[in-house]
C-alpha cells in the first residue's frame, strides 16, 4: 500500500489548515480522506487565494494532533513537494 499525502498551509512559514490523502493498493485507488485542520497561526492571505480556504471554515475544526492518527500506519508515503509539507 501506498499513502499518497498532501497539505495545505497558512502560507510559507506552514501551519496546516487542511491534510487530505488516498490509498493505492494493488493499483486501485481507496480510503480517501481529508480533513481541514484548526491552525496554529494566521492563514496568509496569498495562500487563501491559491486553496481558497479561510479563517471561518477553520477556526472550530480539530487540531492537527486530532488528526494526524487517522493517516498513521502505511508502511510507504508519496508527497508532492515533500520537502516543504514535511517541514510544517
Amino acid at each position: 500500500m501506498l499513502r499518497v499525502i498532501d497539505t495545505e498551509t497558512c502560507g510559507l512559514q506552514g501551519g496546516i489548515v487542511e491534510i487530505a490523502s488516498i490509498d493505492i493498493v494493488d493499483g486501485r485507488i481507496t480510503n480517501p480522506m481529508s480533513h481541514l485542520v484548526r491552525p496554529d497561526r494566521p492563514i496568509t492571505p496569498q495562500a487563501m487565494a491559491i486553496h481558497r480556504i479561510t479563517e471561518e471554515m477553520v477556526a472550530d475544526k480539530p487540531w492537527i494532533e486530532e488528526i494526524i492518527p487517522y493517516y498513521l500506519g502505511s508502511p510507504w508515503y508519496v508527497a508532492h513537494n515533500a520537502s516543504f509539507d514535511r517541514r510544517v
